[in-house]
C-alpha cells in the first residue's frame, strides 16, 4: 500500500483499488484520505497534489 502511494501521480487512482475502500474524510478530518487496511484498522494521509506528495502518513485503529 505504502509503495503504490509512493508511485501515483494523483490520488484519484486509489479509487482503482476498490476492495481499499479509499475515502475523503470530512467534518474536522477535512483533508485527510483514508483506505481500509484490515477489519477496523485503515491507513491515513494527507495529499499535496500540486507538490506530489503524501504526508502525514498514519496506521489508526478508527473504532
Amino acid at each position: 500500500m505504502v509503495t503504490l502511494l509512493a508511485a501515483i501521480q494523483k490520488v484519484d487512482e486509489l479509487a482503482l483499488v476498490a476492495k481499499w475502500r479509499v475515502n475523503r474524510l470530512t467534518g474536522d478530518r477535512k483533508g485527510v484520505w483514508s483506505f481500509s487496511v484490515s477489519r477496523n484498522w485503515r491507513l491515513t494521509f494527507r495529499c499535496d497534489e500540486a507538490r506530489g506528495e503524501i504526508y502525514d502518513l498514519d496506521f489508526e485503529d478508527y473504532h
